[in-house]
């Protein structure tokens, strides 16, 4: 199926989203006034560490990774972005550069409002900020959990959490489990992960000997959730 910029309610994505939810149906239809579509090509960015952006963005389709990168190239992957996630929120309150890319791994279309919009409508309805400030707490958390366990725990822990993460963000029940949409190689796992390749292999390996992560259409599959996050327990005794 081809997506087009007809695909998109934007009227509807914008009153769904966690900032703008409880503001008035006529603050939807001005944000949407002043939305625009962008259909980003794999290896684009929305934004990348040291730019200065003026806008919000809200990822509709594909596959877009937060991360810090090293001056020597290494990659630390925070999150993939779901859809409908949105993104830039510092943009409303400063003008200093990002400290994190946004890269597209997968074609995405994506929706953008300058912050001038936003901040007018903001001015109107405070509640907005208040919102927009609850999803950055709830965000702030998932960041603290996640170098919690980067630093604290052994890499079967992290791998498996980063499956249980990305299985519960945009899992797809199949037949066989919790598929993962996203194509991913054992490098990108190792990268979400901060591990080896040659170790993220091995315990791939155990556990598709034990079928619980399998792989149908070059897609991973979580045959067992519980299993799996027994596995983040069993790791740590």
């Amino acid at each position: 199926m081809t997506v087009s910029k007809d695909s998109f309610n934007v009227i509807e994505i914008i009153a769904r989203g966690p900032w703008f939810k409880n503001l008035p149906a006529s603050a939807h239809e001005e944000l949407a006034k002043g939305a625009k579509l962008e259909l980003l090509k794999s290896n684009d960015y929305v934004f990348g560490v040291g730019q200065r952006t003026d806008s919000i963005f809200c990822i509709l389709t594909g596959w877009v990774r937060a991360s810090v990168n090293s001056a020597d190239g290494d990659e630390f992957a925070l999150t993939d972005l779901q859809t409908e996630s949105w993104a830039g929120e510092a943009s409303l309150f400063n003008d200093k550069p990002r400290v994190i890319d946004l890269h597209v791994k997968k074609d995405a279309w994506v929706l953008k409002i300058h912050r001038s919009v936003v901040n007018r409508l903001g001015e109107q309805y405070p509640l907005m900020y208040r919102d927009v400030a609850a999803y950055q707490v709830e965000r702030a958390r998932g960041v603290y959990e996640l170098l919690a366990g980067m630093l604290l725990y052994p890499l079967k822990s992290r791998l498996a959490g980063r499956l249980l993460s990305m299985a519960d963000e945009t899992g797809q029940v199949v037949s066989e489990g919790v598929q993962i949409p996203q194509r991913m190689s054992q490098s990108d796992l190792a990268r979400l992960c901060m591990g080896s390749r040659q170790r993220v292999n091995k315990i791939l390996r155990e556990w598709q000997n034990q079928s619980l992560v399998v792989m149908c259409d070059d897609r991973y599959v979580i045959t067992s959730i519980e299993r799996l996050a027994e596995e983040i327990e069993l790791s740590e005794r």
